[in-house]
């Protein structure tokens, strides 16, 4: 795992590592000033946007150019309730299946946002759930008769999606692994409580 963070360091843009090293040290203005100048707000990458956004607020919005900043605000705010609408469509699923007796554990973006500052957005196009791997084709039968479709399948997980809630239901928590790394996983998931709720989040050395 740590060899493919250290891949997708190397494989970042120049634009990206910049942003990257301010989370680190304090930020360079001049670097910074280039970001603004160089920016393309319409065709520029979702995930860049963001960082930067959420970077320049931390800054007070400092040398953001004026036209951009009022942008930058509301690109924070659509995903702040973007997030908030992700995770009640995560909360309706896991109370479902909490009531049959099957743990829920948030991963990715899901497990983000339950743990760490939840004012912070995030970008999240759906949320990831996984349930233990003989239990999945019970969850996921349970989500259909509550009203979820299913969007498509995959063998580590399944798309579900009822109106503005997207949620993929895993039987492995990763890709790779399988059967016997999701088990490695659950003996040793921590419990959290989010919002009244006892969930599962993974390790920190997973």
């Amino acid at each position: 795992m740590q060899q493919n963070r250290l891949r997708q360091l190397f494989l970042l843009e120049e634009k990206d590592r910049i942003l990257l090293r301010c989370l680190f040290e304090p930020a360079d203005p001049d670097a910074l000033e280039r970001l603004y100048q160089d920016l393309d707000f319409d065709a520029e990458r979702q995930e860049h946007l963001l960082f930067l956004s959420r970077l320049s607020q931390k800054n007070g919005f400092a040398q953001v150019p004026q036209p951009l900043v009022a942008r930058m605000k509301g690109l924070i705010r659509y995903h702040m309730v973007n997030n908030v609408l992700l995770m009640q469509g995560v909360l309706e699923i896991t109370d479902l299946l909490r009531e049959k007796g099957i743990p829920v554990m948030l991963i990715k973006g899901a497990a983000f946002s339950a743990c760490y500052d939840r004012m912070q957005p995030r970008l999240m196009w759906d949320t990831d759930i996984a349930v233990p791997y003989q239990m999945a084709d019970e969850a996921c039968q349970m989500a259909l008769s509550a009203g979820f479709a299913m969007r498509g399948t995959s063998p580590h997980a399944v798309d579900l999606v009822r109106g503005n809630y997207q949620v993929d239901l895993h039987r492995v928590v990763f890709k790779r692994g399988g059967e016997k790394r999701a088990e490695e996983i659950w003996q040793k998931a921590q419990k959290i409580l989010f919002q009244g709720r006892e969930l599962f989040v993974p390790d920190l050395a997973d």
